[in-house]
């Protein structure tokens, strides 16, 4: 993420596919992610651990593949698009608030992800990271997206 305003800030995502911590420039954890039961089930807590959303999965019928809803109950939905599924949009609203191109991802290791001022930041790092997992089993999988 580069922006003059948050110059001084990084953050690193620290996880596996049960769980994430988003940990800032200063070591502190900000944020963790624990994946929940059958299907699956990502629960966001802040720092005090206070509930800052939950991600479930949502039909395979459906467009809206994954649905975050924030504690104060702002929905995002997480939509994939282009031709090879490599592309994924986060909306709130129908507008796009964060975007993730994982086209080089397999050769180059990273990939572009734009998110908007209004968004909090590291909580649209840990919805990037249920998202590079999906993505990521996905392709071992030689299938679509599967929410995990």
């Amino acid at each position: 993420y580069r922006d003059e305003s948050f110059e001084d800030q990084v953050f690193t995502i620290v996880g596996d596919k049960h769980s994430a911590q988003i940990v800032d420039a200063g070591g502190t954890v900000v944020m963790t992610a624990v994946v929940k039961g059958i299907p699956a089930k990502i629960e966001y807590t802040n720092a005090d651990g206070t509930l800052a959303g939950k991600l479930k999965t949502n039909s395979i019928f459906s467009k809206k593949r994954l649905e975050f809803t924030l504690a104060d109950g702002t929905e995002w939905a997480v939509v994939q698009s282009g031709a090879r599924k490599q592309f994924y949009s986060v909306l709130e609203d129908d507008v796009p608030i964060a975007k993730l191109d994982l086209t080089d991802l397999a050769l180059e290791k990273k990939y572009p992800v734009d998110v908007a001022e209004s968004v909090d930041l590291p909580l649209a790092l840990g919805l990037v990271w249920a998202i590079n997992f999906a993505y990521l089993q996905t392709v071992a999988a030689g299938g679509g997206l599967a929410a995990t």
